[in-house]
């Protein structure tokens, strides 16, 4: 494997990197940079590892075949579960899914130019873009744990995981299990790599029902990554938009002079008429600046404008046959929710969004039991209230809550 390089970028975007089989399978560093890559990778397969908690892993059934259709299909699968546009996810599939349900992960468009951006910014060519979750090795009866000093990583089975902030595992852990239900490991596999915290017995972050099996990593992490890597085991990104291309730029090298030339050529003839389309095209742009504002100020949750006319008639149909239909609007939720979340002086509201006759809130709380009793006293005012997410961040839970309308 000296022709594949591996390489795992962390969230503040530091990297640890191997080429197996080589004499560099031990040199990597979290605080290695990746210009330093530069030549390694040069001519190589790369595989990049990023962080699990950058992107939404979720298995939903959806009755199509077509890998295609089922592309179609994956961000309304995933709409409830995705905060913000869907627009502005990038999906992926697995390229064999082992039961029923398919497994669909999601990223940030922004997040996922950023990454590759940056790779491109050091000529590094990934083949592979997936998530650290999967490059765990696992066993059907046992979940595989990467614990580290901030972040604890779990692959619970073959294409579905987790992460969870180390200093909450514990009792996240406890639920995670309770829910699995039928499906829980017999078993956990704790890689222990951390660093601050390395004195503490492995066993006193689990409950103490769990079989636990301590695995010390050897060396960094990213060398059990290379090692158990299997490319049909995973989630490739680099699917649709972002998919490989490959580009034989030598062969068009040479066409560079005669294109620089003829390009010149058409800027010398054309520059008599760039200063009446310019003044034309402001005038344009000035007009379709005015209406996009208004617009904006009207309706300012409209992610994507195409046919401002067109789309502002359809919602004031729309807003009108809710009235009729007598279904709650945002401000009758919000009026309904408001008093019970400013009552908690520990709750921070990080976004609020209204979509299809539901109010979702998402927020940060002092402690699930606080949580749960928002949850019950939004109810007595007549709301259905579901608790979509809570994940222990610190000293915080991030909860997201959902209100829809009167509780029946």
């Amino acid at each position: 494997m000296a022709n594949a390089v591996f390489i795992r970028i962390h969230k503040d975007y530091s990297v640890d990197w191997c080429i197996p089989g080589s004499a560099h399978e031990k040199l990597a560093q979290p605080s290695t940079a990746l210009s330093e890559l530069t030549d390694l990778c040069s001519g190589k397969k790369v595989t990049v590892f990023i962080p699990g908690e950058m992107v939404h892993l979720g298995s939903y059934v959806i009755p199509a075949k077509s890998r295609q259709k089922i592309l179609q299909a994956a961000p309304y699968a995933m709409e409830d579960d995705l905060i913000g546009d869907i627009d502005d996810f990038h999906f992926a599939l697995a390229s064999r899914t082992p039961d029923k349900n398919t497994t669909i992960c999601a990223i940030e468009k922004a997040r996922m130019v950023s990454i590759l951006s940056l790779l491109k910014k050091y000529n590094i060519q990934p083949q592979t873009i997936t998530i650290d979750t999967l490059a765990l090795d696992w066993q059907a009866d046992a979940w595989t744990i990467l614990l580290e000093d901030n972040i604890t990583t779990i692959r619970t089975s073959l294409l579905t995981g987790f992460t969870v902030d180390t200093s909450s595992l514990k009792d996240y852990i406890d639920i995670a299990i309770d829910e699995a239900g039928d499906s829980a490991p017999s078993k956990l596999n704790v890689i222990d790599a951390r660093t601050l915290d390395a004195g503490e017995a492995v066993e006193s972050l689990f409950p103490d029902s769990q079989t636990i099996q301590d695995i010390t990593p050897q060396g960094s992490i990213i060398n059990d990554f290379a090692r158990t890597n299997q490319e049909n085991e995973t989630i490739n990104l680099l699917q649709g938009n972002y998919a490989v291309k490959h580009i034989r730029y030598q062969n068009l090298k040479k066409w560079y002079p005669a294109a620089a030339l003829f390009i010149a050529f058409l800027l010398v003839k054309l520059i008599g008429g760039v200063f009446e389309y310019k003044q034309l095209s402001n005038q344009v742009n000035n007009l379709d600046q005015k209406i996009e504002r208004l617009f904006r100020q009207a309706l300012p949750d409209v992610k994507r404008i195409v046919n401002p006319k067109a789309q502002m008639t359809q919602r004031l149909i729309s807003l009108k046959s809710n009235n009729q239909n007598g279904r709650a609007d945002f401000f009758t939720h919000f009026a309904k929710s408001i008093k019970p979340l400013k009552a908690d002086n520990s709750i921070i509201i990080k976004t609020i969004n209204f979509r299809n006759n539901h109010l979702d809130i998402e927020f940060n709380i002092s402690d699930l039991q606080a949580l749960e009793k928002l949850k019950q006293t939004i109810t007595q005012t007549g709301s259905k209230v579901e608790i979509r997410s809570a994940a222990v961040q610190g000293k915080k839970v991030s909860a997201r809550l959902r209100i829809t309308g009167e509780s029946s």
